[in-house]
């Protein structure tokens, strides 16, 4: 017997076992499909990709799902072997949408994941899409889910190093949240926390600004910011302020990485951009102690070495204000190592000026001068200021190259210092007139007593004409009783015909070449050391009245550290009289050439010259 099989029911297998080949079809191409999903994945990114808990993906859904587990991501092939990361189960809840790209990341959950994020001195990082960086960010996120990952950071070009846990989040359900981040561990040695507060993720547009706020803090030392991606998440363009406070410019390599000199408290502000690997900081305003600092940098970060130009300047700088602030005794100081690993890579040119810079009790004014730096070079040109009514100018240098002893020196003239502006606020000025030199200097060492001990050269100061308070003169040329006669009857100055002294420095002491005062009072000559290790001075005076005294002249030492000078005049033994009491003749041969080494025209105009014809017709003592 045969059974009729009715159209209806002729249609509904037939659709029935086309239902089931689709799905067969489905189940075999979401398969294959999950997969091929990894394939790209790791062409995309240039790292292989382990996953050894499985693999679940329901991809044929208007919100299509991914679930891995046990994920290992190794590092791309131009940062070396090793991992980039692990993470215990990821999670990625995809949406369709007509686009160029139909697939969007809805949300992201990263769930017991550690990273390890590493960057060479030559850029090469092993978190960038490619090798030299020029990708343009992730693909946008809807919503993002990262607890408590474990970070470790080591980043050779901008010198940060970072160990510690990382939070992101920005919820799930309900009204879009903003995103947070938060990061707790040790940056650069020293505990510190981060927290980014940004605006929620399902808002963000590729063709809009993206904003955000920042927050760090290390020890007392604090930076905080207000900025925005134009193109979110391209990494590659950031615009923003930041204000920066905290007990040291040193301390912020803690919060940066930038290591900075030694300072007083202090507050920085200023506008940052970048543009690629171009940075510029703009409207820069710092405050430490009584100093300012304002102008523009520009960072070029690409090259083996980070290139800086710009412009600074200050109203008042101190150096008071820099430094170990009078914490730190000369032996401690002297024996500490000098720093030299941020010359080794370092290309810069930055013009800096200041209105005024204060040395101790001096200050300079309108100073200019130009820092250039190569790899392992520095150098100080075109310095100009002017100095208590005169001018100085010159240059210097530093090199530490590699594994080198460092080596340095100067080069500085003043020309018309007047004296009576360089006497200590509050006390009369000994002596006025206008004051030339030169000091050129050249040393080596690894340390600052290293420096002092190999320092040699020549240094060498003229006073061509002027005047010194008499009694002062007398003293010095031991005419004690006509010093005080000149006290009582109140005679103020005597002119100075002619002041020099000469110095040369070798293995770091320096030993007076040429040392005489001619005034109408005395003819004064010295000789004598100081040595630059120890700070220990020794100096003997010896000269003649020029007019008729009772008095008895003998030579006057000046000796013992420098902060606390001993003067003391010779026995009767030891006493000089008439025109034998200074073999002048001997201590005076070289002074045309003395002359002629700071000015050629010092020998030849000045009142000196009066003092030459004198040594040439000194008979010999």
């Amino acid at each position: 017997m045969t059974m009729a099989i009715r159209p209806p029911a002729v249609w509904l297998l037939a659709l029935a076992g086309a239902c089931v080949s689709v799905w067969l079809a489905a189940l075999i191409a979401e398969h294959h499909m999950q997969g091929l999903l990894v394939h790209l994945f790791e062409q995309r990114t240039q790292r292989s990709i382990r996953i050894a808990g499985g693999l679940e993906g329901h991809l044929l859904s208007a919100q299509p799902t991914i679930v891995a587990r046990d994920v290992d991501i190794s590092n791309p092939p131009w940062s070396g072997p090793g991992s980039l990361g692990h993470v215990g189960r990821v999670g990625i809840l995809l949406e369709w949408h007509f686009a160029w790209l139909p697939l969007e990341i809805r949300r992201l959950e990263l769930d017991k994941s550690e990273w390890h994020l590493r960057r060479d001195a030559h850029n090469r990082a092993n978190w960038t899409a490619t090798e030299g960086g020029a990708d343009r960010g992730p693909p946008l996120i809807r919503s993002l889910s990262m607890e408590g990952a474990r970070l470790d950071l080591d980043d050779e070009r901008l010198h940060l190093k970072f160990k510690g846990t990382v939070s992101a989040r920005d919820g799930s359900t309900g009204a879009a949240p903003p995103l947070r981040v938060e990061a707790a561990g040790d940056l650069n040695g020293r505990p510190a926390t981060l927290r980014i507060v940004g605006e929620p993720l399902a808002t963000a547009q590729r063709d809009h600004a993206w904003h955000f706020t920042l927050q760090e803090r290390s020890g007392d030392s604090q930076l905080a910011g207000q900025g925005y991606f134009p193109h979110p998440f391209d990494f590659h363009e950031i615009e923003g302020t930041f204000q920066a406070a905290g007990p040291s410019l040193h301390d912020a390599y803690y919060l940066i990485g930038l290591k900075l000199p030694e300072t007083r408290a202090f507050n920085a502000s200023g506008h940052l951009s970048r543009r690629d690997l171009r940075f510029t900081y703009r409207e820069l305003r710092v405050r430490s102690g009584e100093s300012d600092l304002t102008g523009t940098l520009t960072v070029e970060a690409g090259g083996d070495a980070p290139r800086m130009t710009g412009e600074l300047s200050s109203s008042v700088l101190r150096l008071a204000d820099l430094g170990t602030q009078g914490r730190e005794s000369w032996q401690t100081l002297a024996d500490s190592p000098l720093h030299t690993a941020g010359l080794q890579h370092s290309e810069a040119r930055v013009r800096f000026s200041a209105r005024q810079l204060e040395i101790g009790s001096q200050k300079l004014e309108d100073v200019s001068v130009l820092l250039v730096t190569h790899p392992g070079k520095l150098r100080v040109e075109r310095v100009q200021a002017k100095l208590a009514g005169g001018e100085l100018t010159g240059q210097a240098h530093f090199e530490a190259a590699g594994d080198a002893v460092p080596t340095g020196g100067l080069d500085l003239r003043v020309k018309q210092v007047q004296l009576e502006q360089l006497h200590a606020s509050g006390r009369p000025a000994i002596a006025s007139g206008s004051l030339d030199g030169r000091v050129d200097l050249a040393s080596e060492g690894s340390t600052w007593h290293a420096m002092a001990d190999a320092v040699h050269g020549e240094a060498t100061f003229v006073v061509p004409e002027g005047s010194l308070r008499a009694s002062v003169a007398d003293l010095a040329s031991a005419d004690v009783v006509g010093a005080l006669d000149l006290m009582k009857r109140n005679v103020k100055e005597t002119p100075i015909r002619c002041a020099v002294m000469s110095l040369e420095a070798e293995r770091g002491v320096v030993r007076s070449r040429t040392l005489v005062l001619d005034t109408e009072a005395a003819l004064v000559a010295g000789s004598g050391e100081l040595r630059l290790d120890t700070q220990t001075l020794e100096l003997q005076i010896r000269g003649r009245p020029k007019r008729p005294t009772l008095a008895l002249h003998a030579p006057i030492t000046v000796s013992g550290p420098l902060k606390k000078l001993r003067v003391t005049v010779q026995k009767r033994g030891a006493l000089l009289q008439g025109g034998a009491a200074v073999a002048l003749g001997t201590v005076l041969t070289p002074l045309a050439a003395v002359l002629a080494y700071v000015d050629p025209g010092l020998a030849r105009d000045a009142d000196c010259k009066t003092l030459l014809a004198a040594v040439n017709n000194e008979p010999p003592g």
